[in-house]
């Protein structure tokens, strides 16, 4: 084999060498192009996750909001509550209280009378 041959030879090897290599090369890059797809569909997908995410925390802050005004409103119309009963519990024992005093006018008043009866009936017997 001659010299010229050889190096044809080496050429000839070097050209198929470099035709595998970019041959893998455009392998290599289709496999990236595939995993770039994939890492774009998690990204969409962890967005989509994310923006759900954000409107269910944004939901739950808006109905602790709501709870805690209806707690408020509960505390107050048991405030309120708790006034009218105190009310009607005072008046109760203001009621009560005139009851009484009313009974012992009465009870008093019984008694004037039956005085006032044996005055009148003294005054009869003996006149």
């Amino acid at each position: 084999m001659t010299d010229e041959e050889r190096r044809l030879l080496r050429l000839e090897n070097a050209y198929a060498t470099l035709a595998e290599l970019a041959a893998n090369q455009e392998e290599r890059a289709a496999n990236l192009e595939q995993l770039l797809a994939k890492q774009d569909e998690r990204a969409a997908s962890l967005e989509e996750s994310f923006k759900m995410l954000v409107e269910l925390a944004r939901n739950a802050s808006e109905r602790a909001d709501r709870h805690e005004s209806w707690i408020n409103e509960l505390g107050a119309r048991q405030s309120n509550s708790e006034a009218k009963i105190a009310a009607l519990t005072d008046a109760q024992i203001r009621t009560d209280e005139a009851l009484v005093r009313l009974a012992d006018s009465q009870a008093h008043m019984n008694q004037k009378l039956e005085a006032l009866i044996e005055i009148v009936r003294k005054s009869r017997n003996g006149n």
